[in-house]
């Protein structure tokens, strides 16, 4: 027979709502669809929204900066630079020293778009946060935070994103194309 207090730590266990990761999960999820609801109506998706607020940052990234910055694979990084190239968000020229490598600069558009997106996050951050004082959100911050620190690599790049890099064949790491066989 188990104790009532080993029931009481499996009936915690069990219950979703005493499960930070469950809990993060639905907000995600709740959070995630508010977000790109709202974006929505600028006709911007989340990572669009994060390239064109990385690129305000840190001008003249490329796309894959792009992607290790955002945890997401070259592949989509660049469907969403292609796009917002489409609609005159951000301009690409050439690095100066690498020419296969692209440097992406906002434009007087991308910065109006960027402007209208963050407006729209923020009024969705604002709605599900807002119960939170000043103290409150800051800790929140700090928490989440130091929780993302075990997924991140030295250089910041995220754990993923490195195993992902670990996994793809020699010749696309840099090392010369493999021989056909005879």
């Amino acid at each position: 027979m188990v104790s009532s207090a080993a029931g009481d730590i499996v009936n915690s266990r069990l219950d979703p709502q005493n499960s930070i990761c469950c809990l993060i999960s639905q907000l995600d999820h709740s959070l995630g669809q508010e977000i790109t609801s709202s974006l929505d109506a600028v006709g911007l998706t989340c990572l669009q929204l994060q390239v064109l607020a990385e690129l305000a940052k840190f001008p003249g990234m490329s796309t894959a900066d792009l992607a290790r910055s955002t945890c997401v694979t070259p592949q989509n990084m660049s469907l969403a630079v292609s796009k917002l190239a489409r609609r005159q968000c951000l301009v690409r020229r050439p690095h100066p020293t690498n020419a296969r490598i692209h440097q992406l600069d906002l434009t007087p558009q991308g910065r109006r778009v960027l402007g209208k997106g963050l407006d729209r996050a923020w009024a969705v951050e604002h709605r599900t946060f807002g119960v939170l004082g000043p103290r409150d959100r800051r800790k929140l911050l700090e928490s989440l935070r130091a929780s993302l620190a075990p997924f991140k690599t030295e250089n910041g790049t995220s754990r993923m994103a490195k195993r992902r890099a670990a996994r793809r064949p020699a010749y696309r790491r840099g090392s010369a194309l493999p021989k056909a066989a005879s």
